[in-house]
């Protein structure tokens, strides 16, 4: 393999900033943290991708690595960032972390252009930010500054992962019910606490079938985020109980400025059994600024049980120039209610 070389991209510094119901606010992110995207190692023979950072954090960070060339993803990392600051590097060469690469397709094919999209999550998986460069050619050792965009990403779905206990019909806490998720026909779904039902945190969301009875669950946003040209991602993790036949989906829409509609819909998978590392996801860029949007929960008629976690519709921006936006106000998680 030939010398891996760095290229130094004019550092990025970007104030990370998370629109959050958990523990770690929106503001206290921004006061208290950084996280800079100096470099990315491309393999001379197009055979390996790794990144150079620098950060100061207070505690561990997930990231991702995404590398894509001709509309597939050929690289798929997904791993934990020491909290501990400073400069380093981490290498992902040949890495298919979620199982969403083909299998055995390096040497990559040369003189065709690739995409490298990073994103820094919280150890909740509540996006940060993300970094998206682009070069013609997988033996490049430079990403030119204009095909490099970054910014700070925007939850759009409250408690997405079920921590906070929402509210009866008379206003007392159910233990059983989630905030900001309005049930319908759930009689037999609930928000279950301690054990395989959470990926992360404490709690998650526990489907149980019915033969007669579909339900749903339904997340509101409304707010104006984004611009033309970021990206909007839903996600969520899945443990499927063995034998499950639920017909279970996660959907989203979004609505934009400009009168488009985005709309997502990712069937919760039936096997294998456990959780694995948030290979449930989908994304598009906006044209517009969004102005609405929802995530569903829904679940069809069949047998057999499966919990969900980190169920998330997220905005990336771009933040390059005069394109910053700002950031919506962390919203209460402490009642119940849909806020809208």
């Amino acid at each position: 393999m030939k010398h891996l070389s760095r290229f130094g991209l004019v550092a990025i510094c970007v104030v990370l900033a998370l629109v959050s119901v958990g523990v770690t606010s929106a503001e206290e992110l921004r006061s208290t943290e950084f996280y800079i995207v100096t470099g990315v190692e491309l393999g001379g023979d197009c055979s390996s991708f790794s990144i150079s950072t620098h950060r100061f954090v207070g505690t561990d960070r997930r990231l991702t690595m995404l590398v894509i060339q001709n509309g597939v993803i050929v690289q798929d990392f997904a791993g934990t960032f020491s909290g501990l600051n400073g400069v380093s590097g981490l290498g992902v060469f040949h890495q298919n972390s979620r199982g969403l690469a083909p299998v055995n397709v390096f040497p990559l094919a040369a003189g065709v252009k690739i995409e490298i999209i990073i994103g820094l999550w919280t150890n909740e998986w509540e996006p940060l930010y993300e970094w998206r460069g682009r070069v013609k050619d997988c033996s490049d050792l430079t990403i030119p500054l204009k095909k490099v965009q970054y910014g700070p990403a925007h939850m759009l779905t409250q408690n997405h992962s079920f921590e906070a206990v929402g509210l009866d019909a008379g206003g007392v806490t159910d233990n059983n019910l989630a905030a900001y998720w309005k049930p319908k026909n759930a009689a037999n779904d609930t928000r279950q606490c301690g054990g395989s039902d959470a990926y992360v945190g404490n709690c998650g969301l526990d489907l149980v079938a019915d033969l007669l009875v579909a339900s749903k669950f339904k997340n509101i946003y409304n707010g104006t985020v984004g611009a033309d040209g970021d990206n909007l991602l839903l996600n969520f993790y899945a443990n499927p109980s063995p034998g499950y036949a639920g017909a279970g989906k996660v959907k989203a829409k979004a609505v934009l400025a400009d009168g488009s509609v985005i709309k997502f819909s990712i069937p919760i998978p039936t096997s294998p059994a456990g959780y694995t590392g948030m290979p449930y996801f989908a994304w598009e860029k906006l044209s517009a600024p969004i102005v609405s949007a929802k995530v569903v929960i829904k679940q069809g008629i069949g047998s057999g049980s499966v919990s969900l976690d980190s169920v998330s519709l997220s905005v990336f921006t771009n933040a390059h120039g005069t394109r910053a936006l700002p950031v919506p106000a962390a919203r209460d998680s402490s009642s119940g209610h849909d806020n809208q």
